[in-house]
């Protein structure tokens, strides 16, 4: 069996591999990735639950989606007055040929 290197250098073998855990131990079974899509999903639930009874957690969420969205309209119109540049610049090219 060869292993292929993922994220953050785990070693991830064929579905169903066993993993060892030295000499004179019984190999871990490898989790489905159902089970840890599920474990995931419990975790982001949670997490989310406790962001809604915690007033101080809200706040900083709803600030961190202002920032964000603040942010992602300065990217846009920077990149509208980029455009604009560059065409103003093509059309002045284009004038001179």
């Amino acid at each position: 069996m060869t292993a292929n290197v993922g994220f953050a250098g785990q070693a991830q073998g064929a579905p169903g591999a066993m993993i060892s855990r030295g000499p004179g131990r019984p190999p871990w079974p490898r989790r489905p990735r159902r089970q840890w899509n599920a474990t995931l999903i419990v975790i982001a639930l949670a997490a989310a639950a406790r962001l809604a009874r915690d007033r101080h957690a809200r706040e900083h969420v709803i600030m961190f989606v202002i920032v964000l969205a603040a942010a992602a309209r300065l990217a846009r119109d920077s990149q509208a007055r980029t455009f604009a540049r560059v065409a103003a610049w093509d059309k002045r090219q284009r004038r001179r040929a």
